[in-house]
């Protein structure tokens, strides 16, 4: 009876013990996920119909609110090469 309550015993702390061992000896992956966002522009349906003024102020809203946001440190651009 003490026999088989200690096979018992060893064989539960393996089956403990086994996950842990591996989950030691984990490496650091080789390839890291980097996600990126892209965006096409394109001309709408209104584009002939905006004043040219209108279409450049907003364009130089859109740019000044992207350059503030790069400024603020909530969003990063980087190029490589």
């Amino acid at each position: 009876m003490t026999r088989q309550l200690l096979l018992l015993c060893a064989i539960a702390s393996l089956l403990i013990a086994a996950p842990l061992i591996g989950a030691q000896q984990k490496e650091e992956p080789k390839f890291k996920i980097v996600q990126f966002h892209m965006a096409l522009l394109k001309k709408g349906p209104k584009w002939e119909r905006t004043a040219k003024q209108q279409r450049n102020q907003i364009l130089q809203q859109h740019f000044a609110n992207v350059m503030s946001m790069l400024d603020t440190g909530s969003r990063d651009c980087r190029t490589s090469g």
